[in-house]
């Protein structure tokens, strides 16, 4: 039986004509991205002789965010996780306890009232 090289050809002109369209699409959207992308305000952080954090303030987003250059004193990181989340070094990422918790008050409340 023979097959036809009209018909073999046309699944890989549709996957060229596809990958084509594709790579257009991305060029298109990597084009049209604002530049510089992320303008994140950071916020102010005083540090002693020594390079510890003696005081930071508040970016103008009412956010608390730094650089990331150096490194974050050890007391600013038992700090932060004491009131984002003490059990941050004990779950995978999602605190299946704060979920439940945020569940069950959403629920009670008919509204959304806490988050995990």
């Amino acid at each position: 039986m023979r097959v036809r090289r009209e018909t073999m050809r046309r699944p890989i002109l549709r996957l060229g004509f596809g990958g084509s369209v594709l790579l257009a699409l991305v060029i298109g959207w990597w084009y049209f991205l604002p530049t510089p992308l992320f303008t994140v305000p950071y916020s102010t952080v005083i540090l002693d002789k020594e390079g510890e954090i003696m005081g930071m303030t508040v970016a103008s987003d009412g956010q608390y965010r730094v650089s990331g250059r150096g490194r974050l004193s050890m007391k600013y990181m038992a700090a932060l996780l004491c009131f984002e989340d003490k059990r941050f070094l004990t779950h995978s990422g999602v605190d299946p306890l704060a979920i439940g918790r945020a569940l069950w008050l959403n629920v009670r409340s008919g509204s959304v009232v806490s988050g995990g």
